[in-house]
């Protein structure tokens, strides 16, 4: 990749993940309660024993996990909105576009 590629590319990747890492403990958190038959939601821990232990509290915060990603979402969509343009920008004057 070239050297004025990286600094756009970089930014538009990390708001990117910043949005979707959050959801990933709530999906599994979704499907561990699937799975063994519990509810799942952010109001507050319902007990839920999976292999002998009581997993509702856990499963409960981990549900909740995608509020983290609505708060950064704006934050996100500003890095995109910086970094795509920059990137254009970028392959125009410094590309072979």
């Amino acid at each position: 990749m070239q050297k004025y590629l990286k600094k756009p590319v970089l930014l538009c990747g990390i708001s990117i993940l910043i949005v979707v890492l959050p959801l990933i403990p709530t999906m599994l958190a979704v499907f561990i309660g699937k799975l063994f038959g519990c509810v799942v939601n952010e109001g507050g821990g319902i007990p839920c024993v999976v292999l002998g232990l009581d997993v509702g509290n856990m499963l409960s915060f981990m549900g909740a996990m995608f509020w983290i990603s609505l708060f950064i979402l704006p934050l996100s969509i500003l890095g995109l909105l910086i970094g795509i343009p920059w990137l254009i920008f970028n392959l125009i004057t410094k590309g072979n576009v």
